[in-house]
């Protein structure tokens, strides 16, 4: 009797120590916490989660593990002597570890100066290209309206964005795109499409009133000036199963022409189960004169630079997807990552160019349909960091 109530307390104490394997209620944060004033890990920040009294100090190399945390949104805050304190929303993901990395600023710090607007849980957020001085705009306002795919306007002065109901089934009336000033006051609608589908992947001709944006395969050029509302893929007919439709439309700088990527829709992939490989295409404002920008691969998600000279993109002509660029023209083919994760999506270059933002999944284990850590790359280097957690749909 003895030798089995040793054994049960004995096992008792083992699983009290043992951490749980993440499951789709309860899953780990790890990360890494550097400090921007001396570009260099952390040692010694406290990192804890208030709301389930976890907390745990980073180690030499600034890394940091939180183990058995509630999967579903939660409030990380970092304390360390010398540096400010840094909160972040984390929403803590089933099945697999959350894995994130968090810039600390010194008080003397100046701040940078280079915004990134980006979405977070239906909210537009703006930040700086580490991740610091993070600012939600829109958690004030009405929770009835989800906001998505933000994008500055030309001088930064306002963001522009698309915002929709629950409803899966219609648009409905406050479907449509919006704009509000830089600082998230004073949000008003411009446009609506009254149709089936919803409303996604906005761009912002800048320093003019156009717009263009995706209704389920349609692409839609809205000129706010005149009022007109244009599809590009006919008057709200759909294209065929065999013609070829495209996907995430941008302006080129000027409002000239659209960059955009689309699938290669023929017999062969439709009744051969050939792979549907997508190609980057240039087109004028109203949908003519179609080029062929890339020839390999499957390519997708361009963003064109501010000066107009250069095309960013996502390519799996290495193997996996990684972030490419391309002259505008479609030359001069470039591999700036290295990073072999399995999703990347939408590469933005940064204000002056120098960066190019994207999402990834490098680093995690859980399970997502999209990625949805924020990465940049220096254009120049090829170094990467990650810029934020949980921010989709950034623009520079």
């Amino acid at each position: 009797m003895y030798k089995y109530l040793f054994t049960t307390l004995a096992l008792l104490g083992l699983n009290a120590c043992t951490p749980i394997k993440p499951t789709g209620e309860f899953s780990d944060i790890r990360g890494q916490v550097f400090s921007s004033y001396y570009d260099g890990p952390l040692q010694n920040a406290l990192v804890s989660v208030p709301r389930y009294a976890k907390q745990v100090r980073t180690d030499a190399d600034g890394y940091f593990e939180l183990r058995d945390i509630p999967t579903k949104w939660t409030d990380l805050e970092v304390i360390h002597p010398t540096h400010g304190t840094l909160k972040r929303e984390i929403k803590v993901e089933p099945f697999g570890t959350k894995h994130i990395h968090l810039r600390m600023s010194n008080a003397s710090e100046p701040k940078n100066k280079q915004e990134i607007v980006f979405e977070r849980n239906f909210d537009i957020w703006t930040t700086d290209i580490y991740g610091q001085h993070q600012t939600n705009l829109t958690g004030q306002q009405s929770r009835k309206i989800y906001r998505t795919y933000p994008v500055w306007s030309g001088d930064k002065s306002q963001i522009g964005y698309i915002g929709f109901q629950g409803s899966q089934r219609v648009t409905l009336d406050d479907d449509g795109v919006w704009i509000m000033r830089s600082d998230g006051t004073m949000p008003r609608k411009l446009t609506s499409v009254m149709d089936v589908g919803r409303l996604y992947h906005l761009d912002w001709v800048p320093g003019a009133e156009r717009f263009v944006f995706m209704l389920q395969d349609r692409t839609f050029v809205y000129d706010h000036k005149l009022g007109s509302l244009k599809s590009l893929s006919g008057n709200l007919n759909r294209p065929s199963a065999l013609e070829k439709y495209d996907v995430g439309p941008v302006w080129t700088p000027n409002g000239q022409r659209i960059v955009t990527s689309a699938y290669n829709v023929d017999f062969e992939t439709n009744f051969r189960f050939s792979p549907n490989l997508r190609h980057i295409y240039m087109m004028d404002a109203n949908g003519g004169q179609r080029r062929q920008l890339t020839q390999e691969g499957d390519n997708y998600a361009p963003g064109v630079s501010h000066d107009g000279s250069k095309i960013a993109y996502v390519s799996t002509i290495s193997g996996k997807p990684e972030i490419w660029t391309m002259d505008i023209d479609g030359k001069n083919p470039q591999q700036l990552t290295y990073m072999k994760a399995e999703k990347v999506g939408q590469p933005r270059w940064s204000a002056d160019d120098k960066y190019i933002l994207f999402t990834s999944d490098h680093l995690q284990t859980y399970k997502s349909l999209q990625p949805k850590e924020l990465w940049m790359v220096n254009v120049l280097s090829g170094k990467t960091h990650m810029v934020t957690n949980d921010a989709i749909r950034a623009d520079g």
